[in-house]
């Protein structure tokens, strides 16, 4: 599976903004030859919006673009790894 090099992944039922934890060693961990299989949820501690752990390693829900400049502004955060 390819891994998304976005730091955050974004709620798009609330808003909220996360830090992909550990996203290093996921990318090690998941970018092997094959198809890996990434089981669980994660969810939203906002909302409370539950999603498939594969959606967010994968970047279906990273911090849209248009939102980048403003997030590092606010938080001085880098975006990408």
């Amino acid at each position: 599976m390819k891994v998304s090099r976005i730091r955050f992944w974004w709620c798009p039922q609330c808003n909220g903004v996360y830090k992909k934890v550990g996203l290093e060693s996921r990318i090690q961990m998941y970018e092997v030859p094959g198809e890996t299989v990434v089981m669980g949820t994660i969810e939203c501690g906002r909302c409370h919006t539950v999603y498939q752990a594969r959606d967010i390693w994968s970047g279906k829900h990273d911090l849209p673009r248009e939102h980048w400049k403003e997030f590092r502004s606010a938080t001085g955060e880098r975006i990408e790894l």
